[in-house]
């Protein structure tokens, strides 16, 4: 455990880090279904995706318990995915687009809503929680995952996202400038860009809290 510890240590705290044993569990169970169902290399899943990252998400959720990022909203199945969707799109950046990282419809996925960008976008002003649900996270109140309060806030930060992706392309298509001909931002290179300046920025964003549920799927 104390090895666990220490590969899942924050590179920007040093205190432990949450809920070990239910990531042990996961990776337990996470290696028995590679084993099983792909001979233990991922890249035999990422190889029935058939260039489609959108069908790899689908396998992912399919096969391994521990991404199915669901809750009954309103009481509508809703989805989030979102270490399933950053899974795609770390092997998309890390390829470069190439070879098992080339994907048709990179474009299709959504940003991965988690706690950190909400929170950005939030101490920026575009994303602005009701009296209520500010009481509680100001509160530190812990929202359980799949809290109404919770998908909002992520399903909010997905648009707010999409938004912002939409706007900048635009920009870009108006500018008609020569370095930025083929140029085209998508929501996996925007989350990553505000990911990026969460943490670089940390003393600055902290000033705002961030929404506190444990779960293991972000």
């Amino acid at each position: 455990m104390d090895e666990l510890e220490n590969i899942f240590r924050s590179s920007v705290n040093s205190s432990r880090p949450p809920m070990l044993t239910e990531r042990l569990n996961v990776l337990h169970e996470t290696g028995a279904i590679l084993l099983k169902e792909y001979g233990g290399h991922f890249s035999n899943c990422i190889e029935q995706s058939g260039g489609s990252a959108l069908k790899l998400v689908e396998l992912i959720v399919k096969s391994f318990p521990a991404y199915r990022d669901e809750a009954i909203y309103d009481g509508q199945r809703v989805s989030f995915y979102k270490r399933a969707q950053l899974l795609v799109s770390d092997i998309w950046k890390r390829l470069h687009g190439h070879g098992l990282g080339h994907f048709i419809d990179i474009d299709s996925l959504t940003m991965f809503a988690d706690y950190s960008v909400p929170q950005l976008l939030s101490y920026e002003g575009v994303l602005v929680y009701s009296p209520e649900l500010k009481r509680r996270i100001d509160g530190k109140e812990e929202i359980p995952p799949g809290d109404s309060d919770e998908c909002e806030i992520r399903a909010g930060s997905i648009l707010v996202v999409d938004l912002i992706v939409n706007h900048a392309n635009e920009i870009i298509r108006l500018e008609k400038n020569s370095e930025n001909e083929g140029k085209k931002l998508n929501a996996a290179t925007v989350d990553g860009y505000l990911w990026r300046k969460s943490v670089d920025q940390e003393h600055l964003y902290q000033q705002t809290p961030f929404h506190r549920t444990r779960t293991i799927f972000y």
